[in-house]
């Protein structure tokens, strides 16, 4: 057993050499074709993309409801095989074809239902609205998300897992003749996700993406249990959060944070903008690019919905929106609105199990992440340092961050 004196000096030794790692990030120029192929290629790798097989969309309409001004079908089916998916569309009562506006899930606790009024507005604007519940969230909690390891030992990761799903979908949305441009939309972890779509996405025209935006460096030093979807292994030093966002340009792109958001510091938000705003005023675009800094604190609020509604009428011709775009008689941030499944399938494959399923390796147990990623040269257990998480958990979250890849 380390002892508590260990500990600290490994916390002192891992920061440091996340600070090393970062001064030998190469200094890009993301308006050169070179260095946002290098990049996209990076953000690949950490995903492990390779590794993870595209999943084919086999959804069907189980149940559709109005209300008032636009309609919500809910979808339920599989993505890989034993993959069970679950989502809402939201559909305008106007005749198609529409856009169409993927809203990427944060960790609200009813998944998909959560963003409803997101969606509402959406379709009452006149774009259609597709909210999916990711792995493990929303219907889909049974498979397990937030301590997800299996990807990881397996060479890939839990958000490479989120994001190959949601280029699916992408291409779900883009086969269906009622729908013409592909925009996306997400706060916190949706904004996570958004972000890596604004990388390695050719189809998306528009996204807004909120309540992330920030560095890699900042979230690697949280000395917190990060969930496992904020794991991005090898990212320290090899790229970072505006470098990816940067590879949207010239397409519009709307970046949000709350200014009370207690999770992301605003001076990171504000530095992640300038440099993005700098690589669209490069490429002439400097009017496709926005930044805001609302009131109001992490989550999405009627006025940052808005704001989003009022970017997508900008840049997909829909109506601009109105005061009561989101009431609703309905429940709709009830549990029991709208479920897709009676219940979860008895066969529905576990994230673990459909992550062993992609190498053909399945480890069973599962392992923890410090056995992944192993402090280096500290002998386990670890005595805790504070009520933030297991010392092992954090140490091994840096060492992630700072893996080869």
């Amino acid at each position: 057993m380390s002892s508590p004196q260990d500990v600290i000096a490994a916390f002192e030794h891992s920061e440091r050499r996340i600070f090393a790692a970062l001064a030998r990030q190469p200094v890009r120029d993301l308006t050169a074709d070179h260095d946002r192929c290098e990049v996209r290629a990076l953000l690949a790798r950490s995903l492990g993309l390779a590794r993870i097989p595209a999943p084919t969309m086999r959804v069907s309409v189980v149940d559709e409801k109005s209300l008032g001004g636009c309609h919500l079908q809910c979808l339920a089916g599989t993505s890989w095989p034993g993959a069970t998916v679950t989502a809402h569309l939201y559909l305008p009562d106007t005749p198609p074809p529409w856009p169409v506006v993927l809203v990427c899930c944060g960790h609200g606790a009813l998944g998909k239902t959560t963003y409803a009024a997101m969606g509402l507005r959406l379709a009452r604007q006149g774009a259609a609205a597709l909210i999916n519940d990711n792995i493990g969230q929303g219907e889909r909690t049974p498979m397990g998300h937030w301590q997800v390891t299996a990807p990881f030992a397996l060479g890939f990761s839990v958000q490479g897992m989120i994001v190959r799903e949601s280029l699916a979908w992408l291409q779900w949305l883009k086969q269906d003749q009622r729908f013409t441009r592909l925009g996306a939309a997400g706060n916190s972890g949706g904004g996570t996700l958004t972000m890596c779509l604004a990388a390695l996405s050719d189809d998306l025209e528009a996204i807004a993406s909120t309540g992330y935006p920030s560095s890699f460096e900042l979230i690697a030093r949280k000395q917190k249990t990060h969930c496992h979807c904020n794991l991005f292994p090898g990212a320290i030093g090899r790229f970072d959060m505006w470098e990816l966002y940067a590879l949207f340009a010239p397409r519009p792109l709307l970046i949000m944070q709350g200014r009370y958001d207690n999770l992301f510091l605003l001076d990171s938000f504000l530095a992640t903008a300038r440099k993005i705003k700098h690589i669209y005023q490069a490429l002439g675009a400097q009017e496709a690019f926005a930044s805001a800094v609302p009131d109001g604190q992490h989550s999405w609020d009627a006025p940052r919905r808005q704001r989003i509604g009022e970017f997508f009428a900008t840049h997909f011709g829909i109506r601009t929106p109105l005061p009561d775009d989101e009431d609703c008689r309905e429940p709709i941030l009830d549990a029991t609105c709208a479920p897709c499944l009676p219940s979860w399938p008895a066969d529905a494959l576990n994230a673990n199990a459909l992550a062993g399923n992609f190498t053909g390796t399945h480890l069973d147990p599962p392992l923890k992440l410090w056995d992944i990623y192993p402090p280096t040269g500290l002998p386990g257990p670890w005595p805790a340092l504070s009520d933030r998480g297991p010392s092992e958990q954090i140490l091994a979250q840096w060492e992630c961050f700072l893996a080869d890849i």
